[in-house]
């Protein structure tokens, strides 16, 4: 088995990482807005998931559409419902192709 992590210790260091924000971003984002609609989908699926939402979420920064600050993050109305209608269709068209 591999060393215990400490994250208590990594976290100051995590803060300082580019790009991490965004991604700790995705997984809250993901959690908070979709994961009832995702419960029953297979572990692999949600972690696609998640890694689209990322994708999403770092091109709506690159196109002004979603702001990081030190509080939190504001992502535009239009840009949260395309994301949203993403997210489902993808489900969808999982659920179809494997039941």
């Amino acid at each position: 088995m591999g060393d215990v992590i400490d994250i208590q210790t990594r976290i100051p260091r995590v803060n300082e990482e580019k790009g991490v924000d965004l991604a700790l971003l995705s997984v809250f984002y993901f959690t908070d807005e979709f994961s009832a609609i995702a419960v029953e989908l297979e572990e692999e699926v949600r972690y696609a998931l998640v890694i689209m939402v990322y994708r999403y979420l770092k091109d709506a920064q690159e196109h002004g559409d979603l702001e990081l600050n030190d509080r939190g993050f504001t992502l535009a109305t239009d840009a949260a419902e395309r994301l949203k209608a993403l997210v489902e269709e993808a489900i969808k068209k999982e659920e179809i192709v494997f039941n």
